[in-house]
């Protein structure tokens, strides 16, 4: 399959360059941002609209992986973002071509598409040969009368039988963004984040290993988006047990990251996952072009992201590296749910 062929599945559509999301329609409305047609994905992507994040999502600090497998050891990788690797690095797993869809259906009526990658030893310079892949499972249901919207998203990963190395990492996400307003921008998005604990930043967007209570924000509490403020680009933990976090979470119970609902239109959206952290971005540096395919414009708060994944920089923290170290015979796996439908209230 080629990446300008798209594969449907109930309201969805994929690609399969960067095994993109491309469309959710949620009462008749998208409300994922895009290109219409999948071709304008390989001309730039700049946003990352839709895309599966490898090998790792968020950043690395100094463009590095260090003290992995021993101590001492320096690993460089391309730069891409000031001093930092950004999103698996110049030519992610955003613009490689996936192998797929394979469909499956389930007797409970869902079907799953599944996208296979095979990432290559020093794939943007990332030691390890991976064989990886991702599962979209599309499903129903029915909640206080309205028709639920679901997808799960569910990533798995191991090392090669071919590998020259036995050990790689790793930390997968999804970079949609999503704008369930009427507008072209996400102002007026009504949101409630459970646990408001911040991974505390430092100056270019790396971890200091310390915890703290987001401000402006509190736990459970709505909040909406206005026109500039508030300016999100932060991660949230999921857990603080650091230690407890496997390499694969599935086995963990899903935790609500995000719950969204925009008036204008009805539309509730809620993100939970397996995982240990998510990303919250609203969208401050999206500006793409208008497309010949009829799409338009896109600028700044066009969209938000809810990007669950491990915590950023991981690699490099000796207390959370065990959560982004696979090693041969391990799996990697996680997996993050979508839900979204209608209703007159949040």
């Amino acid at each position: 399959m080629s990446a300008s062929e798209t594969v449907s599945s109930g309201p969805f559509k994929f690609i399969s360059q960067g095994a993109i999301v491309q469309e959710w329609l949620v009462g008749g409305k998208n409300i994922v941002l895009g290109f219409q047609d999948p071709a304008e994905y390989a001309k730039s992507n700049p946003a990352y609209f839709g895309a599966t994040i490898g090998r790792v999502a968020n950043r690395l600090a100094n463009g590095q992986i260090k003290d992995i497998p021993h101590e001492g050891d320096v690993h460089p990788l391309p730069v891409n973002n000031g001093t930092n690797t950004l999103h698996g690095g110049i030519t992610g797993w955003d613009k490689k071509y996936w192998t797929g869809p394979v469909k499956e259906a389930s007797l409970d009526g869902s079907e799953s598409l599944v996208y296979s990658y095979k990432s290559p030893h020093l794939d943007e310079k990332f030691p390890g040969t991976l064989d990886v892949t991702v599962r979209y499972t599309v499903r129903s249901e029915v909640k206080d009368g309205a028709d639920v919207s679901i997808l799960e998203i569910e990533y798995e990963a191991e090392i090669a039988a071919d590998s020259p190395e036995d050990w790689a990492v790793l930390s997968l996400t999804n970079h949609s963004y999503f704008n369930i307003g009427d507008g072209s921008t996400i102002e007026g998005t009504q949101v409630t984040i459970p646990d408001n604990t911040n991974i505390e930043t430092d100056e270019v967007d790396i971890p200091t290993g310390r915890f703290k209570k987001f401000p402006g924000i509190e736990s459970g509490v709505p909040f909406e988006l206005g026109a500039e403020d508030p300016d999100i680009d932060h991660g949230f933990a999921l857990t603080t047990d650091v230690a407890s976090v496997p390499i694969d979470t599935r086995g963990s119970v899903e935790k609500t990251c995000i719950k969204l609902y925009h008036p204008s239109t009805g539309v509730n959206l809620v993100v939970s996952s397996t995982e240990p952290a998510f990303q919250f971005y609203t969208g401050k540096y999206i500006e793409t072009e208008a497309r010949d395919d009829g799409t338009p414009a896109y600028g700044k708060r066009a969209g938000f992201c809810v990007e669950p994944a491990r915590y950023t920089n991981a690699a490099n923290v000796p207390e959370w590296k065990h959560m982004v170290l696979l090693k041969k015979g391990d799996v990697y796996g996680s997996r993050t749910t979508w839900k979204a439908w209608k209703s007159s209230s949040f």
